[in-house]
Formats: C-alpha cells, structure tokens, sequence
C-alpha cells in the first residue's frame, strides 16, 4: 500500500486483519478508509479498531483480492473517498452515552419475545424475583430507545415515561400490568419495524430493476457489459445522463455530476481529469472517462445511517405536525402525575396518569399506515420512495407531462430519411451517409430518436463507427467527430444556435411535420446534409390515465416538449390536451413549473430525460417510469415500475386514501388517551387499565394501519386469477 504504513496481523482464506497506526489517530483518514473498502465488491463486513489501530475485514475470493486491491491503493484513492456520515453523524459516533444506548436498544423482535416471558411469568405467578428481573430487562431497550431519542431530537422523550412506568409497576408488585404494559410496548414496536422492513425491501428489489451495465473500454473498443464484470484498473465511459457504475478516478473529460452520497435536491459538482467519482453518482452533463478504483458500492450502512434512511422513509409532514403536538402535553401530564401523586400519595393513580401519552401512538400507528400505503403501492407496480413522496402526491394540483417518453412510449421509429444532396445519382448511397453519420453520433444516448436511428441503421446493415470529442445538448441535440467531420444531429433550433442554414430544408421539413412526424437534422461541418422524420406512438393507456386524473380533481393537465409544436399539438390533441407548451429548453420547462408554484399550485413534473431533470427537481413531486433515465429515475420521488400511466391515477387514488387513514389512525390513538387521561385524573382506573387503554389503543391502530397491505394484496391475487382466466 505505497506511502501508507500498515502491517499484516493474520490472514486466512476470505479473512485478513490490519494493522495500521494511523487509524489511532487520525478521524478523517479512519471514516474514508471504512467508507473507500465499503465501496469494494465482494466484502461481506469491516471491523475497525480505534483503539488497536487494527482493522478486520471479511470477504468473498472470488470478487475480492487483498493483495491486488492494496497493490493499488494510496493515500490519495482514501482521502478522496466522500465519508458516509455527516459531521452530526460522527459526533453521535464518538458520544458514548449514545454508543450505550445502542447497545442497550435491542431489536424488537428481542424485546417483545422478553415482554412475553416476563407476561407468562406474571400469569403463572413464578417467583417474584424472576419476574420482577424479566421486567427490569424488557424494560431495558425502552430505556435505551429513549436516550437515544434524547440525543438525537434534543428533546425529553416518552420513553422516560414508559421505562419508569415499567420498573416502578413491577417493584410495586404489579407484574401483570407491568409485563402487559412493555408487551404491548414492544409489540407496537415490532409492527412498524415489520412494515418498514418489508417496505424497505420492495423498493429495494424494484430499484435494482433499474439498468445495471457499464460501456468497458476494451482494445480501444467500447463494449457493454454487466457491472458485475468490471475490474479494478479497467477503463468505462460514462455518458450524459446515465449512473456511473463504478468508483473511478477520471482520466479524461469533465462533467456535471450530482453525488451517489447526497439528497437528489444537492447542488451538482463539476469534475474533471483526477478527480474521483463515486458508484451510484449521476452525470447531469458531459462524459467522462474513468479508471475504477472500486466495483459498484455496496448498500452498507452503520446504524445511524439505517436508522436515519427508515425515518425518512416513513416521515411525514403530518405525522411531525402530530407530533410536534403531541410532544406538548408530556411535560402537562408529568406535572398531573406529580401534583396527583402528592395530594394522595398514591403511586398508582400516578403511574395511570403517566401512561396516557399520545406520542408513543403516533409514533406507531401513522408510520404504520403510511408503509402499508407505500407497500400496496409498489404491489400495484407504482414504487414511491417516502412517504412524504406519497403525502405530496395526496395535495397535487397540476401535472405536467414530458411528451417523449412520457405519454409516447419512447420507441420511435424513423420513418423517412431525406438527403439534401445536390444530385441524384448514388441517392441510396448518401442516405446510408447520412444515417452513419447520423448513427455513429446518437449511439449510445438514450433519447427515442437516438434509439430509432441505431435500429433503423441495425436493420439496414449500416456500420457504425465510432466517434470522438461528442457533446450533449439537453433538449436539443447531440455532436460529435466522425472520421475527422464535424457532425451535428438534432433540432433545428439547435442548428440556428450553431449558425447553420436551414433553408434548403424548408420545404421538407413543413412536409414531414404535416404528417405529424417529428425532424432530426444532420449537418457535416456545419452544412445541413439530411432530414431523418421519426414518429413515436402515444400510449394507448394515455387517455384513459389524463380522463382518470381529471376525475380526481386534478386543476390543469400540461404536456411540454422540446420539440416544435406541430407534432407536440398533434399528440396533445390525440389525448385531449389543450395546454401544451412546445419547443422549451430545460431551463423554460423549469420556470413552467415555477410559473405554477407562484400560483400556489402543487406540481407534479412527470420526466423521462435528461431535459427534464431541471424542471423534475423543481418542482414539488418528481415521477419517473422504469425505463427512463438513470438522471430522471434519480429525480424522480415515485417511479412507474412498469411503465403502465393507468397506475399514476390509481397512485393518487391510494394517497388521497392514505391521508384519511392516517387521521382515522390518529384518531384511534388521541381518543382512547383522552379518555383515559380524565378517568386517571379521578382515579377511575388504575395501572393495569391504563395500560390497557393506552397501549391496547396503539396496538388497535397498528393493526388497523397494516389493513392495506391486506386490502391491495387481494386486489392483486384478483387481477392476477382475472388474467389467468
């Protein structure tokens, strides 16, 4: 490992230990080490050692080679690592009451199953000492989840209301309620863990649908391959708009790349020749070529990270509202509990009063309904990502689609070349000129008309060759070097931006768009040498999905587009659109939702391309479809997993339900522990009804929270024996 001082303590087959001073003693070095060997392919876990300065690593052979990978390594690949957590991330790290908390947090599958033991040996009337020491440890986790909730929130939490509750119940000799109380506790806890959990792990499976290929740079050659097939030390090409597959340093070009480590919201960054990349980042523009430095970063988090990617997961604006009010009547109810227990000296009507907290509920039972919500919805082939994605989508006013590949279905065919030629000898001969020049330029992009040139230049046997120094301009077109010619494929807007005449191709082009087909122009050092008229179908779906919308009370249905307006008017008119707003750069379609936000509108921008990244990431929900861009995919809050539109009205149909469901559940929660609270405050009830009342009410709206994974999985099972039938 050049310039780094390291040791080897032992190594066996899938196993090797480091030492290395270093680690003692520098912060930075130690988190970007930990965070470059994450985002090698084939480790299964990494054991660091501040104190020894040693670290421990595990690992699959056959994609993983110790010896290879240090062989290549300097201090410069680890300290350009960007560190998985943030600057309060690494301050929790180094708390060590936070570290205890922790460790004192069990799962809590762990701490239900306690919770029962405890329950049965109360029921069975075992030995007090062993119930009361099964109390004291389920209690425990509750302890533990509450201090660390202090730390984080910086606010006391209700778990120091539950946890007391727990012990002095049982040290009371009240086991059966004590043990019904952390049951319950647990439970509750148990539920929304289960419904996260699997939530996490649909969106997972449906995101990893997502392409997963890079372009291998072989014999001077480029060649897609799997991920899984590039080497540490190989050279891949990364284009505009595509994810970059592996952490590499850049060799040659620049770009405009938003990071794999950051929000979709972040600012883009600039990188150029040295500069590293890491797996999973989006190039917004440009092209870059890179050496991989390490495979495809692996989905490897510490606990924080976990635990603050669950919270945003099932988050919501209305469940902070809740229980930002629900925080307020804590202190109240301690001050009851106080004043009650002084006036009586009686610890059980405290003990009633200090159950009745609401925000234990809220806590459980509105995540609850949320991820079931955002199950269903990944079911039904709709995958949104949180559940402010799919609150947001309860409140939208106006949708406005891209036309390409949006409500066309992205699959354009050409359906005319034109050569603007002088003569008329040889005419097959310069069309097939044309569309290899045309084709060597457009490979490899994603945009339909780039796909249909490929295919049509496929289908026809025409080579493709390759191209150098090519240059993407979103929205309009495409440049590049071919066999040392300028060559230029794109609107005609871009062409009057480059000062190339378009006159000899007036009259073929007002005959193609007649037609209602859409112009690709060809020029050669800047002389426009070809037309190339394209079509892409609208979906059958589309006007049945807009009419769907409308339905819902949807205030205005938009369609843009970059290109002119005569077949952009033609597809508007086709599914019934009146607004369209035609011929837009990234920027205009940007400042088109902007124009309706101003309004007091919320829009949902509906992208399929790199031109709509500006305009998705402006506006208040971003949507996407499975087969879209890498850069809209990672825009986009909700993504169409199966490319069908009828499933984006059936989405806001499920948000709409979803935001009732979350008041019926707060509702469930809040007048149980109203009720309660008065009939403790006349000491009506005591502990173990409380209990009953509090957290049997949590239970209740938990359970009623997961009725829609139900409720959407037999809707499923319907639709699929419907279709066998």
């Amino acid at each position: 490992m050049a310039g780094l001082d390291y040791e080897i303590v032992h190594s066996l087959p899938g196993r090797i230990r480091l030492r290395m001073p270093r680690l003692r003693t520098d912060d930075v070095f130690a988190e970007r080490f930990q965070s470059y060997l994450y985002g090698l392919s084939g480790i299964s876990s990494i054991r660091l050692s501040r104190d020894c300065a040693s670290l421990t690593l595990n690992f699959d052979e056959a994609f993983f080679s110790p010896e290879d990978t240090f062989a290549q390594l300097d201090e410069k690949d680890i300290l350009l690592c960007d560190s998985p957590l943030g600057k309060e991330s690494r301050q929790l790290e180094r708390n060590e009451i936070y570290r205890l908390a922790n460790v004192l947090e069990a799962p809590p599958k762990l701490q239900l199953f306690l919770g029962a033991l405890s329950f049965v040996a109360s029921a069975f009337s075992l030995p007090a000492a062993i119930t009361r020491g099964l109390l004291v440890l389920s209690s425990i986790p509750i302890f533990g989840r509450g201090i660390r909730t202090a730390i984080e929130e910086r606010r006391p939490p209700v778990e120091f209301l539950d946890g007391p509750a727990v012990v002095l119940l049982a040290f009371e000799g009240a086991f059966l309620p004590a043990a019904f109380m952390s049951t319950l506790i647990a439970f509750g806890e148990y539920i929304r863990d289960v419904a996260a959990s699997r939530s996490e792990a649909m969106i997972d499976e449906l995101l990893s649908l997502s392409r997963s290929s890079a372009w291998l740079i072989k014999n001077e050659q480029r060649v897609k391959v799997t991920v899984a097939k590039v080497r540490v030390g190989d050279e891949v090409v990364v284009y505009t708009g595509e994810k970059v597959p592996v952490t590499g340093t850049v060799i040659k070009g620049s770009a405009t790349i938003i990071r794999s480590d950051t929000a979709a919201d972040s600012l883009p960054i600039e990188v150029q020749a040295g500069d590293t990349i890491q797996a999973e980042s989006i190039l917004l523009e440009g092209k870059v070529y890179l050496r991989c430095t390490a495979q495809r970063m692996q989905l490897v988090m510490d606990r924080i990270m976990e635990r603050e990617r669950r919270r945003l997961l099932y988050r919501t604006h209305y469940q902070r509202s809740a229980l930002k009010q629900g925080y307020r009547i804590v202190a109240p109810i301690m001050f009851f509990a106080a004043i009650a227990f002084l006036l009586s000296r009686n610890i059980n009507q405290a003990l009633s009063i200090v159950c009745f907290d609401v925000v234990t509920g809220i806590r459980i039972a509105l995540p609850t309904a949320i991820l079931s919500y955002m199950y269903g919805a990944g079911q039904t082939g709709v995958l949104i990502k949180t559940g402010v994605a799919l609150e947001t989508l309860s409140e939208i006013d106006v949708f406005i689609f891209a036309r390409t590949g949006v409500i066309t279905s992205g699959e354009s065919e050409v359906m005319e070349v034109v050569s603007l030629s002088a003569s008329d000898d040889g005419k097959s001969r310069e069309l097939a000129d044309v569309m290899k020049k045309a084709a060597a330029v457009e490979y490899r992009y994603h945009h339909p008309a780039a796909r249909a040139i490929y295919r049509y230049a496929k289908r026809h046997d025409i080579a493709i060759v390759e191209r150098q120094n090519s240059q993407l301009y979103p929205g309009m077109g495409v440049a590049a070097d071919v066999d040392g010619q300028r060559i230029i494929v794109g609107s005609r807007r871009l062409m009057k931006s480059q000062n190339i005449s378009v006159d000899r191709s007036k009259e073929d082009d007002k005959r193609i768009r007649a037609r209602g087909e859409s112009v690709a122009y060809v020029s050669c050092n800047n002389e426009v040498i070809g037309l190339i008229a394209y079509k892409d179908r609208t979906r059958p779906e589309a006007h049945e999905a807009l009419a769907e919308l409308r339905a819902l009370g949807m205030k205005d249905i938009v369609l843009t587009s970059g290109e002119v307006g005569e077949s952009v008017d033609a597809t508007g008119k086709e599914i019934g659109i009146d607004r369209v707003f035609a011929q837009l750069t990234p920027e205009e379609k940007s400042d088109l939702v902007r124009d309706f936000q101003l309004r007091g509108q919320k829009v949902a921008m509906v992208g399929d391309d790199v031109s709509d990244a500006l305009a998705m990431a402006q506006s208040d929900l971003s949507i996407a479809f499975n087969e879209s861009t890498d850069v809209a995919q990672y825009r986009a809050d909700i993504i169409i997993t199966d490319d069908d539109l009828t499933h984006l009205p059936r989405a806001l149909s499920m948000a709409k339900d979803a935001r009732s469901f979350m008041r019926q559940n707060l509702l469930l929660v809040t007048i149980p522990n109203w009720l309660g609270l008065v009939l403790s405050l006349t000491n009506v009830i005591g502990p173990a009804k409380a209990t009953v009342l509090n957290n049997g009410s949590v239970i209740l709206a938990a359970l009623n929270g997961l009725r829609p994974v139900f409720a959407y999985g037999s809707s499923i099972k319907k639709r699929s024996d419907d279709l066998d039938a």
